[in-house]
């Protein structure tokens, strides 16, 4: 059990490194009065367990504080569960404008999985964006299996 936990964390680590090049595809998904959520559709990924693993992008109307330094900016690597519409974060980083990196925050697979999921609030922005990353990963499987299909 433990060579195939190993094999699936080396795996993991590798797909992460490989995205973190991949072309980015903004999306705007979700808005309230606070932020903007978007949505990467060029980095939408269906794991094993029936999670989708994707990337938001939000941008916060005013500067937030992450140990007393400012951050308007996050980009936050999700796991969704779509049929519960609950969530874990594998990562984030804050940012204050496109450059200064205030902080990065990283969970490795077995972190991940410890961590609780977390529930979507019914009628939230978060709720919009999770439907939205749910319905852009359904529409990439249904091209992935007409392609196949071809």
């Amino acid at each position: 059990m433990r060579s195939v936990c190993a094999g699936l964390l080396v795996l993991s680590s590798w797909v992460c490194a490989a995205c973190a090049d991949a072309p980015r595809s903004w999306v705007r998904v979700a808005r309230d009065p606070n932020y903007d959520i978007f949505l990467d559709t060029a980095r939408i990924f269906h794991r094993v367990d029936g999670t989708v693993e994707v990337y938001y992008r939000t941008i916060h109307a005013a500067p937030r504080l992450h140990k007393d330094q400012e951050f308007d900016r996050e980009i936050v690597r999700s796991i969704v569960d779509c049929k519960r519409t609950w969530f874990k974060v594998a990562a984030v980083d804050m940012t204050l404008g496109e450059q200064r990196l205030v902080a990065r925050q990283r969970t490795d697979e077995f972190e991940l999985a410890q961590q609780p999921w977390r529930r979507i609030g019914e009628g939230s922005t978060e709720q919009m964006a999770a439907e939205a990353a749910c319905h852009f990963a359904e529409r990439r499987m249904q091209t992935r299996l007409d392609a196949a299909l071809k």
